[in-house]
């Protein structure tokens, strides 16, 4: 069970990581704009991130409606804004962070959050990555590690070793 919280936790601090690179993105980006609240949009947008799929959508939302709101040249270029930023989050930032973070492969990320999310909806949505990085770290730990191989590497351990269990 150390290995599996070991594992929730490096999920979630490079979930933070993200979300505060994707914060800090936005902020520029909204400074730059000119637009107003621009630290206060780019919180939003932020913290919106850690629900995959909807959440950077609607925390653009926002911005996008204050950008419209200033004037109609404002608001293509703050959509490029966040476009710009979510693939550069999707297609680097995050599959860096959080292979670095728990080495769960982006296939099993993306697959639970299809199953979770068509079974529970939004709620499986937001568990779907943290239950299985849990579910990655057992599999690994009671059939990989201690079925086929003592030197396997667990999800959450660190360094490689098995946190002393061998005598």
């Amino acid at each position: 069970m150390h290995d599996t919280g070991n594992a929730l936790r490096l999920w979630l601090i490079g979930q933070g990581v993200v979300m505060l690179s994707m914060g800090l993105m936005m902020w520029a980006a909204y400074a730059w704009l000119g637009l107003p609240s621009a630290a206060a949009l780019a919180l939003i947008a932020a913290l919106a991130d850690f629900v995959p799929f909807i959440g950077p959508i609607l925390g653009a939302l926002p911005a996008l409606v204050i950008a419209s709101t200033i004037d109609m040249q404002t608001l293509p270029w703050t959509l490029g804004a966040v476009v710009v930023a979510q693939q550069i989050e999707s297609y680097a930032l995050m599959p860096f962070v959080q292979r670095r973070a728990v080495k769960l492969p982006p296939f099993i990320g993306l697959f639970s959050i299809v199953v979770f999310g068509t079974l529970f909806g939004l709620i499986g949505i937001i568990l779907a990555v943290p239950l299985a990085v849990a579910v990655m770290t057992l599999v690994q730990r009671l059939w990989v590690k201690g079925v086929l191989d003592e030197q396997a590497e667990v999800l959450g351990q660190q360094g490689g070793s098995d946190g002393g269990d061998k005598p």
